[in-house]
């Protein structure tokens, strides 16, 4: 059915689409929004013929197409809660046994005023959604969202690859997202790849380096990289400390990158290459001590005895 009432993204109301949907979003600092998708059916345009050409308008012989607006409560916007304010939208075209064909971007325009018969200024209208092109880098549309009143925070929404119903050739299905088929509306499957704010639990290296963090919401997430150096003489790098080296004419330039590669060897987490333990020194210690224990038995066995002579001689 298609709607009559117009859209107005500052306080889009049910009976101004057909369908919604929602799903959870995350803002900069992981905090959880409502984002809802809202689907409008256009009216089909029937095919005009020019006369003077014979062919068709372009323009017209149009049908299966839809809007879809992207809204938010107003409270994730700093606007009035409750209200449901639409940052951007876009349009869908699909072929008639309900294949995508595409999904495009739009953004809003504001409608000018404009005259009575009489002269006398009419209102503006609301805005009106204009088609933009998809973003080209990521090739699916974006919108920027106000969270909070601050600075906007880009989203994408993927609907579905389409396809060209008049190239054979097309790999695409045009099945693999959004359809329009006959019966009940329906959301089989709805995913975001944002994640909420979590808490670092525990770390963990992999071989090339990499330093993982792994967060009480559930997720993993690269952190940082460790990498390693060389030097084309090792053995004439000078000693600074107990346990560092520093480069020196002799040892050459330092090389250093990703473990794995230029010959630089890996990394092996929670694995020790070689002790920093001296053994000649420990090994010292262990004697010294255990002399220490004989001569402390000694001691003992001393004092035993000359008690057992104390009792011998009263007797």
């Amino acid at each position: 059915t298609v709607k009559d009432v117009p859209v107005d993204p500052t306080n889009v109301t049910d009976n101004m689409y057909n369908f919604a949907t929602s799903t959870t979003v995350y803002d900069a600092v992981g905090n959880t929004h409502a984002a809802t998708v809202a689907m409008r059916k256009r009216p089909d345009l029937p095919e005009q013929i020019d006369p003077g050409t014979g062919q068709p308008i372009p323009g017209t012989g149009v049908s299966n197409q839809w809007e879809y607006y992207v809204m938010f409560d107003g409270a994730s916007l700093g606007q009035v809660p409750g209200t449901m304010v639409a940052v951007g939208g876009g349009f869908m075209q699909f072929t008639h046994d309900g294949k995508l064909i595409a999904a495009t971007g739009g953004s809003f325009e504001a409608q000018p005023g404009g005259v009575d018969p009489d002269g006398n200024p009419l209102p503006a209208g609301p805005p009106r959604l204009i088609p933009q092109p998809v973003d080209p880098d990521t090739g699916v549309p974006q919108f920027a969202v106000p969270f909070g009143g601050g600075g906007p925070l880009v989203i994408g929404l993927h609907l579905g690859d389409g396809f060209n119903p008049d190239d054979p050739t097309d790999p695409r299905s045009g099945l693999d997202g959004i359809t329009q088929f006959a019966g009940q509306y329906n959301v089989l499957r709805t995913s975001a790849d944002g994640n909420p704010a979590g808490t670092l639990e525990s770390i963990f290296l992999e071989d090339n380096g990499t330093v993982n963090g792994v967060f009480d919401a559930g997720y993993t997430r690269a952190i940082g990289r460790v990498v390693l150096t060389k030097f084309d003489n090792p053995g004439k790098l000078a000693q600074v400390g107990d346990n560092m080296l520093e480069e020196t004419l002799g040892s050459g330039k330092k090389v250093t990158g990703e473990a794995g590669t230029a010959g630089l060897g890996e990394i092996r987490s929670k694995s020790l290459e070689q002790s920093n333990v001296d053994l000649s020194t420990e090994f010292v210690k262990m004697v010294e001590t255990q002399r220490a224990f004989q001569a402390s038995a000694k001691t003992v066995t001393t004092s035993d005895e000359m008690i057992q002579d104390l009792i011998n001689m009263k007797r």
